[in-house]
């Protein structure tokens, strides 16, 4: 299955999920290399339950790459769900959201030549004055003006 990389979020899925397709791999190439260790009683019951305590090629080693990306995209949903993503971010633009110093002179040179220009997002008015209104620092509905 393919899945489109089209937003900036979509990109950090997208990295989240090779970062962890890594793992999972070099995980499976290490352990294929090692030596068999001698057979004890722990060995044989960390090979038995070693994905839920992490050994015998980590948590990733059972999961297909398609179990790996849905549970991704389970989380990054939860997170919009919830709430909490936003939380984070409203709290603390400026450890988030990159300032391009060049928005706020295009955004004046679009209104003094004439034209018309709106957001459109999928965010609440609370959320998306608080990331406007850090990105052109000015007072809580200047945003609008621009």
């Amino acid at each position: 299955p393919y899945v489109q990389i089209d937003t900036l979020f979509s990109i950090a899925e997208a990295y989240m999920f090779i970062q962890l397709v890594d793992m999972k791999d070099s995980k499976a190439k290490q352990a294929r290399s090692r030596k068999p260790p001698p057979r004890t009683r722990l060995s044989s019951a960390l090979k038995r339950d070693g994905n839920r305590r992490g050994g015998g090629g980590g948590m990733l080693s059972s999961k297909s790459y398609a179990d790996i990306y849905a549970d991704i995209r389970s989380a990054i949903d939860f997170c919009h769900r919830d709430g909490s993503l936003k939380r984070h971010v409203a709290a603390n633009p400026g450890h988030y959201i990159h300032k391009d110093q060049n928005l706020v002179p295009l955004l004046q040179d679009l209104r003094f030549s004439g034209k018309k220009t709106f957001i459109v997002t999928n965010s609440f008015w609370d959320y998306t004055n608080i990331v406007m209104n850090y990105l052109i620092h000015d007072k809580v509905g200047a945003a609008k003006d621009l």
